[in-house]
């Protein structure tokens, strides 16, 4: 099924150029060879991370000092909080959210080899 679409494809655009001017003639259709489906984690990457990305560069930003007179001036011009320097805290709370996304991909080992025509349906099943 997926080749005779990609021959389908190649003869449509048979009087097509491509960009080098060459034509679509030159394209060889192969064999198609196993394909996986990535981790769910890696599945619309960016979207679930961005809020994950921007609390770890602010925990370095803590960790690097750069919340020091905000936070103290709040909590009344002390300079550590249960014992610890607030450095200590963005650091220490930086480290666990790491070795949690560190749990997490070390669970999440769901790769699947895709058997024939799988990848096609997935891409109808997203258009739809």
């Amino acid at each position: 099924a997926e080749e005779k679409e990609a021959n389908q494809w190649k003869k449509a655009s048979a009087t097509k150029q491509l960009d080098s001017n060459l034509s679509y003639d030159i394209v060889e259709i192969e064999q198609s060879s196993p394909f996986y489906k990535a981790e769910e984690y890696h599945q619309r990457y960016w979207e679930k991370q961005r809020l994950r990305f921007f609390i770890g560069f602010a925990l370095i930003a803590g960790e690097s000092g750069a919340y020091d007179n905000f936070l103290a001036g709040a909590l009344g011009n002390r300079e550590q909080l249960f014992g610890l320097s607030f450095d200590s805290i963005f650091g220490a709370v930086f480290l666990i959210g790491a070795a949690w996304t560190l749990l997490e991909r070390l669970v999440a080992r769901d790769v699947k080899e895709l058997r024939q025509g799988d990848f096609m349906e997935m891409v109808m099943q997203e258009k739809s």
